[in-house]
């Protein structure tokens, strides 16, 4: 899977949609969880805006991984991300307008997330 290079390297960022009520955060244990990388997140934290990536033939995709470690791995270790619980996907892929969702998808290094160098 290939991702574009538009906006700058930076992704494009769906509406503050995710509030608590996709993290799972009233729930406890929970049901397992998957990790969705964000480019904006609310100083409250109450609300992040999903990082949608926009592929070459005009797709807007979604990616989950399906652990923190590994969208550190594929997105960089300064990625930020939110945990929603499995069985809300579809609600958050239709809420972000996404037309697809990627799972585990390593990005091209130049498209990571990095630290202050």
């Amino acid at each position: 899977m290939s991702f574009s290079r538009t906006d700058s390297y930076r992704p494009q960022v769906a509406p503050p949609v995710l509030g608590p009520e996709y993290s799972g955060q009233e729930s406890g244990d929970g049901p397992e969880r998957l990790y969705v990388p964000v480019q904006q997140v609310a100083a409250d934290r109450s609300e992040a805006g999903v990082a949608l990536r926009r592929l070459p033939d005009g797709r807007l995709a979604l990616l989950v991984y399906s652990s923190a470690e590994l969208l550190a791995e594929c997105c960089g270790e300064q990625q930020s991300w939110i945990a929603i619980r499995t069985g809300d996907l579809h609600e958050v892929r239709h809420r972000c307008a996404a037309d697809l969702v990627i799972w585990d998808a390593p990005l091209p290094a130049e498209l990571r997330e990095r630290g202050a160098a």
